[in-house]
């Protein structure tokens, strides 16, 4: 039942006249979201002038709502918009992550990450580090989104669909993937070997690390997440990627189904 919270007051308060143009500006970022936006188009298509666009934009990062890819130099939406739809819809995925993350933080002595997908992408959602983990600085933040195929994560999502549908997203992906300085071919070989492998593997296409990631599923086989454990290149060697690689599917198995109540 709807809660009735009286009239709107419309006398605009001071400042209002900013809040308006950010939120223009978060409008338009959100309609652009499955590829992003430059800052030229945003500041055209609300026709503001570029440096106040560049203004609020920063603001709007400051607090969350858009994120600044620095490869691609395009906008999205950011971490506390998901955050608030997580929220409302999904009853807060993070909490229910952070048992199985700190395991696998702890046993693999490893950077973890938490992803979501959304459309062609991923957004980063959580990040884990045991006291024992040299934190290395990866670039990788809450919020941070990057297209499907990039990262190990990434990978081993796609690496779940049919082929054709693995295909047709890493096309649509394409001229993203060079911002990464990667190719479609590249990527698809990578699918190729995650499929055989049982897991997706970074190697030293995000910020110099080395990734092993894989999804976490539902009860009804569906994916509803995917986790990365993270190092830097030079910290595993072959037999050392096996033992890690089998911890991390391990922990996975026996954490799922990871389930979310109904919208």
């Amino acid at each position: 039942m709807p809660v009735s919270v009286g009239a709107i007051d419309k006398t605009e308060p001071k400042g209002a006249q900013a809040i308006h143009r950010a939120m223009g500006l978060l409008a338009v970022v959100g309609r652009n979201n499955t590829h992003g936006i430059r800052l030229k188009e945003l500041a055209a298509q609300t026709g503001l002038h570029v440096a106040t666009a560049h203004r609020l934009l920063n603001a709007l990062a400051w607090n969350g709502m858009v994120i600044f890819d620095g490869f691609s130099k395009r906008y999205y939406l950011g971490v506390q918009v998901h955050a608030l739809i997580d929220a409302t819809r999904y009853g807060g995925i993070q909490p229910r992550l952070a048992s199985l993350m700190e395991t696998l933080a702890r046993r693999m002595a490893a950077v973890i990450y938490a992803y979501l997908p959304l459309m062609n992408d991923i957004i980063s959602i959580k990040r884990v580090g045991s006291k024992d983990t040299v934190l290395h600085d990866t670039g990788i933040g809450d919020g941070v989104r990057y297209p499907l195929g990039i990262g190990a994560a990434g990978v081993a999502i796609l690496a779940t669909m049919p082929p054709e549908q693995a295909r047709a997203i890493a096309a649509s992906n394409s001229e993203r993937y060079a911002d990464y300085h990667t190719s479609t071919s590249a990527v698809l070989q990578a699918v190729r070997n995650a499929r055989q492998a049982g897991y997706g593997l970074n190697q030293g296409v995000i910020h110099n690390t080395f990734g092993i990631g894989t999804v976490i599923r539902n009860s009804r086989g569906e994916v509803s997440a995917a986790i990365s454990a993270v190092y830097s290149v030079e910290a595993l060697g072959e037999r050392r990627l096996q033992k890690m690689a089998g911890i991390l599917l391990r922990e996975v198995k026996a954490f799922e189904p990871l389930e979310f109540p109904s919208a």
